[in-house]
């Protein structure tokens, strides 16, 4: 299964592979997508399709040490300053492709636990998404 993590801020979508560790743990990865909110569908689809297949691996669990030093890596490659001013200036979406269904589950910020959880009560299946994929722009508003 492909998985990607979309946010959606007032100017940019961003698209980040999110890849399984070696112990099982999921991540964000590399290399991160931004496009602009009028992308055209087409566009965003493609990009869309990158961001799947850069997530089918397997990557080295980071150390502790590690793991402070990526969250800024990635921060930096988002062209943002926080992951807290990300959750509440964005609206987020997890993407998970199983053969050619895409499960699209939001998530909301929570300030319990100051992050994101998913909202399944709201996922959404698109079946055949390459062949529908100009509804996902529509579903990602």
């Amino acid at each position: 299964m492909s998985k990607c993590s979309v946010y959606k801020t007032k100017e940019k979508y961003i698209l980040i592979p999110v890849v399984e560790t070696d112990v099982g743990v999921l991540m964000d990865d590399f290399p991160i997508q931004i496009l602009k909110t009028d992308v055209d569908h087409k566009s965003f689809c493609e990009a869309l399709q990158v961001c799947l297949k850069n997530s089918r691996r397997i990557i080295k669990h980071p150390a502790q040490h590690e793991r402070k030093d990526r969250q800024k890596k990635l921060l930096k490659a988002m062209k943002e300053t926080s992951y807290k001013k990300l959750y509440l200036h964005s609206k987020a979406w997890s993407l998970k492709q199983k053969d050619e269904n895409l499960l699209i589950v939001p998530y909301e910020y929570e300030e319990e636990y100051k992050a994101l959880t998913q909202d399944k009560s709201k996922q959404v299946i698109l079946e055949n998404f390459r062949d529908r994929c100009n509804e996902l722009l529509s579903i990602l508003n």
